[in-house]
């Protein structure tokens, strides 16, 4: 799409650096020179996201992607394996050329490959199977299939059925089917999707994302895999790493290590403020530090000067 280049021998790296942000490798951030490797890492990040239903992490931040098994649980290790190994941010340890990563994906098949045919010439039309009386008819060349007369003869014109109505026998109407609450024991309708008595969810809570709102620097998704997750800044002399590192975003160290904290609730996600420095808000709306607030689909947060969207998917 406009930024393949040819790799040049001995040069350490690209003129320019393009590429998109969560299927870049690391290379391709003025590290390196991009090569062969660089388009087998691009090709793992998008079965990465086809798969996980979510773009990898971009590979100039110091995390990790979460592994494929947090999002999708009926990938085989075979597979997993595979993509992981495409996505290595060493490229030594990467498939070497397409024709590899090629042979790997056909070894990952759960039966033998078999290459697409693709069908040329003209599509043939339904075939209609005829009754010997309708074949004798038309070597006869029998007019009544034709609908005009001969002498002597006459168009017989098939019998009109009409329906008959259905009779349904009368009954009376079943009382309205209930529920009993597992957590209270009150009885809820069958459509209800909370207890009317302490508000317990009938439905499991659907998977929630954190996306990067500002600043606008890079597309980076976090799903909202552990409870409680914790929001902060990392700190490399300390050994410490928060869940939801922020780090790459906050210039002007406006995020504690300590920020906030999302947890998963009965009826839905919750967001604490720690007792930040600079606080949080939900909406602009600010925090009571140590306070939970539920969160509802597309509510904002910001955490120092970066802005979160949250997402239910």
């Amino acid at each position: 799409f406009g930024i393949a280049r040819t790799y040049k021998v001995g040069k350490k790296r690209d003129t320019v650096a393009m590429g998109s942000e969560n299927y870049a490798a690391p290379e391709q951030w003025g590290k390196g020179q991009t090569d062969a490797r660089s388009d087998t890492y691009a090709l793992g990040a998008t079965m990465y996201h086809l798969l996980a239903n979510m773009a990898p992490t971009p590979a100039f931040l110091p995390s990790e992607p979460l592994p494929l098994r947090n999002y999708n649980g009926a990938l085989s290790t075979r597979t997993v394996t595979l993509i992981e190994k495409a996505m290595d941010r060493e490229r030594s340890k990467r498939f070497q050329s397409a024709m590899e990563m090629r042979g790997a994906l056909i070894a990952a098949l759960p039966g033998p490959y078999v290459a697409p045919v693709i069908p040329t010439g003209r599509r043939q039309g339904p075939r209609v199977a005829t009754g010997a009386g309708q074949g004798q008819a038309k070597a006869a060349g029998d007019s009544r299939l034709s609908g005009s007369t001969e002498a002597g003869t006459s168009t017989q014109r098939p019998v009109q059925l009409q329906p008959q109505p259905v009779r349904t026998p009368t009954h009376r109407p079943a009382p309205p089917a209930t529920k009993a609450c597992p957590a209270c024991g009150r009885a809820n309708r069958q459509s209800a999707r909370f207890c009317v008595g302490c508000g317990h969810s009938f439905v499991p809570l659907r998977p929630a994302v954190l996306r990067i709102v500002e600043p606008v620097r890079a597309a980076w998704e976090m799903p909202v895999a552990r409870s409680p997750m914790l929001l902060g800044r990392a700190s490399e002399a300390e050994g410490y790493w928060p869940d939801f590192d922020m780090t790459f975003y906050d210039e002007g160290d406006y995020v504690s290590r300590r920020h906030a904290r999302i947890t998963k609730g009965r009826v839905g996600y919750f967001v604490t403020d720690l007792g930040s420095s600079n606080g949080t808000t939900v909406n602009g709306q600010p925090l009571v530090p140590n306070r939970a607030r539920l969160l509802r689909n597309g509510d904002q947060l910001k955490v120092g000067l970066v802005v979160i969207q949250f997402r239910l998917g």
